[in-house]
């Protein structure tokens, strides 16, 4: 045996596999004839010794291959599982030998630094020795120049931690935090707090149930003054009348909403004898004449070639002023009046809120010119319901399908905004006894957010550049007689405009999303940039101190401020 232990073993697996084959062949015969005859001792051993030689032999005789490693497969990474890291340091979990003084932690371990240690006989022949020892030991913790001023440590898990690269003497950090690949944190937005125009508004009626203002695609500022309607262009500051009511009667019929049709050209105009004016704008003249409603007509919208007013009696009516029989819908909405009427972009939603505190959601497939065919000949038959399973009853017994009934709000909703970033999205406004704003989702009918807006809301407006939304506010709260502009959708107010002594009555936005137009019981009309662009950011500050020193001088007629709706200034 002891000359197989001594042989240099090349190949572990070759020496083990040619044991085994030459364990199979002529080891076990041996061993069974060593029983047949002569001493068992010196046959065994000689037998051993034999083989031990042939396998000696053997074994040097044969050559040693490498043994290849078959190529890993295509799309497979051979692993380690479990690899042994290259690092010599110690994990700082891990005691690492090689910073400790072993000698020096032994004698600590064992009281060889208790002072009682020392004073102790020694017994052992060696006493002197360990004494001597024990007193260096002893130096060495307790003070000393260099190594020796340092106490052992019986464990030691890591040496301390390398200083932070640096480049010209600014640490990593600092260089992380100005790096360009960190994105700059967007600074707040500067919003001009100053109106950019004020312009005098005589004759205005102080009503919260009214619709005084409209801005059209081309720009021109309708306004609603009384028994007059004036028409002001926003390029050229130049305003003009464009229509007045002459009556005898003392009791006068006045204007009480204007709303500009999709091509920027006509003009409905609601009259308080219950009559709509569409007029041309262009030439100037009135085309067309609308009747239908017994109550006063306080809120108007259009969706193309579809008029959809609301009087104060609670009912909705649908004109296509196209046709000779223009009301194709005429529908009880709320069971008290109509104060705001809003379309959504798509064309398939009409929102509407009342005096009744509630906001509905209506289906406007049901307005098509079909089912107004058979209103018109008094058909009537019943109409599938919507999902809800409630409908407002027309004139005509015709059900209309009602999709939304929110009923959160504790005031008239007369605020009315469809998102444009989110065609499923309406912002609504509660009045003086509710001044919540909240929003809502048009598919589920959930409330999504709300805030409390501290003050009646008059007029909503959403920003086409930003997430954000003007608000427009009237009776008492903090935000009295304000605009306020906040972030969506965490609500937090960004700016409030302040210029307004009296309530806003009415708002309209400007075509270009940025300028939003506001009418007061002060009898002021005030033009702000809420959503000013960059070029407006550039102008901002210029034209702040000439704003604000137009709006000191009380009303204006004419002159820098961009004139006023005054006859004496009408060309």
């Amino acid at each position: 045996m002891s000359t197989i232990m001594d042989t240099p073993t090349r190949s572990p697996f070759l020496l083990t596999s040619t044991l085994k084959s030459a364990g199979k062949t002529g080891g076990p015969a041996s061993l069974r004839r060593s029983g047949s005859g002569g001493k068992p001792g010196q046959r065994s051993v000689s037998v051993v010794k034999a083989g031990c030689s042939r396998l000696k032999a053997k074994a040097a005789a044969t050559p040693v291959t490498s043994v290849k490693k078959a190529p890993p497969k295509v799309g497979i990474t051979p692993r380690t599982p479990f690899a042994t890291p290259k690092s010599t340091e110690g994990d700082r979990f891990i005691p690492s030998r090689s910073y400790m003084k072993m000698d020096v932690s032994g004698f600590a371990i064992r009281g060889g630094f208790d002072k009682t240690s020392t004073s102790k006989k020694l017994i052992s022949p060696t006493g002197s020795y360990r004494k001597r020892l024990e007193g260096l030991m002893a130096r060495c913790v307790e003070g000393g120049e260099g190594d020796s001023a340092r106490k052992p440590r019986v464990l030691s898990f890591k040496v301390k931690a390398p200083a932070a690269e640096s480049d010209n003497g600014v640490d990593s950090t600092t260089k992380i935090a100005n790096s360009s690949d960190v994105p700059a944190r967007r600074p707040p937005r500067a919003v001009s707090q100053v109106a950019e125009k004020v312009l005098d508004a005589p004759g205005v009626v102080d009503d919260y149930y009214l619709q005084m203002i409209d801005w059209s695609i081309s720009n021109l500022i309708a306004v609603a003054l009384g028994t007059s309607v004036f028409i002001w262009n926003a390029e050229n500051e130049e305003s003009v009348e464009l229509m007045s009511i002459l009556t005898e009667d003392e009791q006068s019929p006045y204007v009480t909403g204007v709303s500009w049709a999709p091509d920027g050209v006509h003009l409905a105009i609601a009259i308080s004898n219950s009559e709509i004016q569409v007029w041309n704008v262009s030439i100037p003249q009135q085309v067309r004449t609308f009747k239908g409603h017994s109550a006063v007509i306080g809120a108007m919208d259009w969706y193309k070639t579809t008029l959809s007013t609301g009087d104060h009696a609670g009912t909705i009516v649908n004109h296509d002023v196209r046709a000779r029989e223009h009301i194709i819908a005429r529908f009880k909405a709320h069971r008290d009046g109509v104060c705001g009427l809003k379309w959504a972009a798509t064309g398939r939603q009409l929102a509407s809120g009342g005096d009744d505190n509630l906001v509905h959601i209506w289906d406007a497939a049901s307005m098509s010119s079909s089912q107004a065919s058979k209103a018109n000949s008094h058909d009537g038959a019943d109409r599938r319901r919507s999902s809800v399973g409630s409908a407002a009853s027309s004139a005509t017994g015709v059900p209309v399908p009602l999709l939304h009934r929110f009923a959160d709000h504790r005031g008239a909703v007369k605020a009315l905004a469809w998102c444009p970033f989110q065609s499923h999205l309406l912002a609504t406004g509660g009045g003086s006894t509710d001044c919540t704003i909240r929003f809502w989702n048009t598919r589920t009918g959930a409330c999504v957010n709300s805030v409390d807006a501290e003050s009646q809301v008059t007029g909503l407006h959403w920003s086409k550049k930003e997430r954000e939304i003007v608000s427009a506010h009237g009776y008492e709260g903090a935000n009295k007689n304000q605009l306020v502009v906040s972030k969506y959708p965490s609500l937090v107010p960004l700016a409030r405009l302040k210029g307004h002594s009296g309530r806003v009555l009415s708002t309209a936005q400007a075509p270009d999303g940025d300028t939003v137009a506001s009418i007061s019981a002060d009898e002021s009309l005030r033009i702000w940039r809420p959503f000013n662009s960059d070029r407006a950011s550039r102008t901002a500050a210029a034209g702040s101190k000439k704003s604000r020193r137009e709006s000191q001088g009380g009303k204006m007629a004419g002159g820098a401020s961009g004139g006023g709706f005054v006859k004496s200034h009408i060309r």
